[in-house]
């Protein structure tokens, strides 16, 4: 320090060297140098004794320097940072006056400093806590120092550090570069073209801490799986997929990073990659995601109950013989009125055709009197149409 920047140095070094000599008691070196260059106010100096002693201690110290040496243009914080660089600070995000230093430590300022609010100081003197408190020691003497004149004397310490992450503040993925100093950042933009991969490793950490969010259908391709059972179907319940998120999910998030986006993905892809298109077919067979009506109409089979279960209109069902089953287990069938009113819950039509059809025929004749109710629904042609007119 002393060969690069002599004239600002030695003063500074004798400074340190010695006991504080103002009547203040604010961490800031600014006002002590200022009275050694006899610039300052005479009245804050409590040991005049002191301030002669350090202007002796500063000239023998420049005796030390070669008269051939070349001679930086360093600012005072500038030098104390050469000779402290692990103490270069910067300010945590807040109210109060915290910072951390370049070496990853963190001190505290008081709170009616006048260096309180400066980004950046250059620390000489911490004070010694008691360890058993686990407070942040106290700065007792430092300068405050700029980005640019850290950036001009860490120049080849300096690097730009590369992070993506999940916020959970943000709710979104932030790629982040960053200008640092150990652990101190002197500045960050936005990552350019930052990989997909990490991206997508960043989301994944924040469907961590959002959940799974599925539409329907991709609810009800997981409630066919549970029905289906078997080894050969991979678990995916809530837990199995969220324990091998990575496993399933990663090819398909390349294009989204924020709660919002996931919001509107469409996990159905991904998950029936995930079972296999063989393990589909499989499914398709033993745990179907419709029943073909007499009508030959597609219905939704609802596997999310104790059963699974179907809704559809009495008329659909005209000519069906036999009660539906998925492997061993009946259907919950809900018949609707032409209003799609229910008037019937049952596991046996058959038997509801021989048994209390009669009575429903009879009440709902005289409601929906232009729809028709043949008196045996098993010989009658299923129709979603209302009676001919007569002529």
């Amino acid at each position: 320090m002393l060969v690069k920047a002599g004239p600002i140095a030695a003063p500074l070094a004798a400074l340190l060297s010695d006991r504080d000599i103002l009547t203040s008691h604010e961490a800031d070196l600014t006002p002590a140098l200022q009275a050694l260059s006899n610039n300052g106010p005479s009245h804050q100096v409590r040991d005049p004794e002191a301030l002669k002693r350090i202007k002796i201690e500063a000239k023998r110290l420049l005796k030390f320097i070669p008269k051939n040496s070349f001679l930086i243009k360093h600012s005072p914080a500038q030098c104390l940072a050469l000779a402290y660089p692990e103490r270069v600070a910067q300010r945590r995000p807040g109210a109060l006056p915290h910072y951390i230093m370049a070496n990853g430590k963190g001190v505290v300022l008081a709170d009616d400093d006048g260096l309180a609010n400066a980004p950046f100081l250059v620390i000489s003197e911490l004070g010694n806590p008691h360890r058993s408190s686990g407070a942040d020691p106290k700065i007792r003497r430092a300068l405050s120092i700029s980005s640019g004149e850290i950036r001009e004397v860490f120049s080849g310490q300096i690097k730009w550090i590369e992070t993506c992450r999940w916020s959970k503040r943000a709710r979104k993925v932030l790629s982040i570069q960053t200008e640092s100093l150990g652990s101190i950042s002197l500045t960050s933009r936005n990552w350019p073209q930052v990989p997909t991969q990490k991206v997508s490793l960043a989301m994944l950490d924040g469907i961590k801490q959002i959940g799974l969010n599925f539409p329907k259908a991709a609810l009800l391709l997981q409630a066919r799986a549970k029905i289906a059972g078997g080894d050969q179907f991979p678990d995916i319940s809530n837990e199995g997929l969220m324990s091998n998120l990575a496993g399933w999910l990663t090819p398909y998030i390349s294009t989204i990073s924020s709660e919002e986006e996931w919001k509107k993905f469409n996990p159905l892809p991904a998950l029936q990659s995930y079972i296999g298109w063989a393990n589909l077919d499989l499914l398709e067979k033993v745990a179907p995601a419709h029943f073909i009506t007499p009508l030959g109409n597609k219905v939704i089979i609802d596997y999310s109950g104790d059963s699974p279960s179907i809704a559809l209109r009495i008329q659909e069902m005209f000519g069906q013989t036999s009660h539906p089953t998925v492997g061993e287990r009946p259907i919950k069938i809900t018949l609707l009125s032409p209003a799609r009113q229910p008037i019937q819950i049952t596991k046996d039509i058959p038997g509801f055709w021989k048994g209390s059809y009669a009575d429903v025929r009879k009440d709902m004749r005289a409601k929906y009197p232009k729809h028709p109710w043949p008196e045996d629904p098993t010989d009658a042609d299923p129709t979603l149409r209302t009676k001919p007119r007569r002529k």
